[in-house]
Order: structure tokens, then sequence, then C-alpha cells
């Protein structure tokens, strides 16, 4: 058994993903910053209630995971402070990884090549920024484990 699947689906809401959040303890939502995805993740964040209470069990948000934006945007700050400010962000607060995963030109075209991302250059910055963002992952499941066990 696994203690941990990471499933990718699309950011609609397919008969696939609604599957895969039915199943799910907890979700971690990954985009770009913007008001778009901002009004996404509010909208899979009221369907997680429903969800949960069909499925029986809470499904909770993990966090947000900014990718393909540049540490120094203001736009990736400015989205991270309302993200995790309930009064900006009422579907929230929402955790916001420390880490976010750059863009690189090396990879930018990773699917034409056929292999996920962080083979396409396994020591580029964007291979180092998903080792980080995992280990931050799993210390905020670890966080999250013991939250619920108190």
């Amino acid at each position: 058994t696994a203690d941990i699947a990471l499933i990718d689906t699309t950011g609609a809401v397919t008969p696939l993903t609604r599957m895969a959040m039915f199943a799910a303890d907890g979700i971690l939502f990954c985009g770009e910053p913007g008001v778009y995805e901002a009004k996404t993740i509010a909208r899979r964040l009221d369907e997680l209630d429903e969800l949960g209470l069909e499925a029986g069990h809470a499904i909770r948000p993990v966090g947000m995971l900014f990718v393909r934006t540049n540490a120094r945007s203001r736009q990736l700050r400015a989205w991270a402070t309302a993200f995790a400010d309930p009064e900006q962000f009422p579907s929230g607060p929402l955790y916001v990884f420390q880490t976010h995963i750059r863009q690189q030109s090396s990879v930018r075209d990773h699917p034409g090549y056929g292999v996920p991302t962080v083979f396409a250059d396994p020591g580029g910055r964007v291979a180092q920024d998903y080792a980080a963002a995992a280990k931050e992952l799993e210390a905020r499941l670890a966080q999250l484990a013991q939250d619920q066990a108190a």
C-alpha cells in the first residue's frame, strides 16, 4: 500500500478529476499566480466540502504550489499573500508553499520530448525545485497528520 498517491489531473472538473478528488484525503493545488487561477481554486475549495460529504470523509486542501513563475514576481507575492489571508480569500486561508517551480526554457516544451519535466533536464533548476517541493510536501503532510491527531 502507499502512504501517498499523487494523481495529476486537469484543472477542469471532469469525471476523472471528480473521482480523484472523491477518493482523496487531501488536494494539492498547483497553478500559476493569476486572477482566473484564483477563481478556479476558490471554486474547487467550495466543492471539497460537498465532495467530502458524498465521500463520507473530510477532503482537506493541502496547499497551493505555484508553478512556472519567478521568485521575484510581484504577482507571485501578491497571490501568495491573498491565498493566506481569509479576508481576501474567503474560501481559505490556503497554505501556500514556500517552494515554487520556476520557468526554464529547456523544459518549457517538455511534452514535445515525451518525458516528464524532471527528466527533460534532471540537473536543471526545475528538477531542483520539484525536489524541494517534494520535501516541503512531506513536511506539510506530517504537519496535517499531527494537527488531525491533536
